[in-house]
């Protein structure tokens, strides 16, 4: 049942984001090109430097993916896959996330990808422009409200939901998504 609910989600995320994605293109299209035009140089850099995904990458509709949902994404990446910014060749960890929020890729049999976990340049402006949309800010507002609402209802802290840094920068470095959803039901350390 959870697999089939977390389906679920991804499909009726990614088709709001669909059509606010066309709604923001007919209100602003001069910022929806150069988010476009963001996401294509990102794909053009994924796809010529990684000959072996290079044929199973699909021609895009950029509606259905500068942002998607992804359920159980990939969630692996390694330091120097695609740049040589980096000297650690090391495979970095990440947990499993049940649910992504990302701009994504095709992969062969219209499969979705997060964009993130190949090496882009080294900006993230992809995701900073997407970041940006206000229906963006709007769920992950909500969300976050309900995780510190969760967090209240439990007695928790919750310290590391900081409200007072800007709330339209995004800071992650090296993103895989632009945010997850995860959901567990263990009582212990790590969940």
């Amino acid at each position: 049942m959870v697999k089939e609910f977390q389906k679920q989600v991804e499909v009726k995320l990614s088709e709001y984001f669909r059509r606010e994605l066309i709604s923001f293109d007919r209100n602003n299209q001069r910022e929806y090109q150069l988010i476009c035009s963001e996401y294509d140089r990102q794909f053009d850099i994924i796809k010529n430097n990684n000959h072996d995904l290079a044929n199973k990458l699909k021609i895009y509709n950029h509606n259905e993916v500068l942002i998607s949902c992804l359920s159980e994404p990939i969630t692996k990446y390694k330091m120097n896959d695609f740049t040589n910014n980096m000297n650690d060749i090391d495979l970095i960890y990440s947990p499993r996330i049940d649910i992504a929020i990302s701009p994504t890729i095709l992969i062969k049999r219209r499969k979705k990808a997060s964009i993130g976990i190949y090496r882009l340049t080294e900006d993230v402006n992809i995701f900073k422009k997407v970041h940006n949309l206000d229906f963006i800010k709007n769920l992950e507002n909500s969300l976050r409200q309900k995780s510190i609402n969760n967090f209240r209802e439990h007695r928790l802290p919750y310290s590391h939901f900081s409200t007072s840094h800007n709330e339209s920068e995004y800071i992650n470095k090296r993103p895989l998504h632009l945010f997850g959803i995860e959901i567990e039901n263990q009582k212990n350390s790590k969940h």
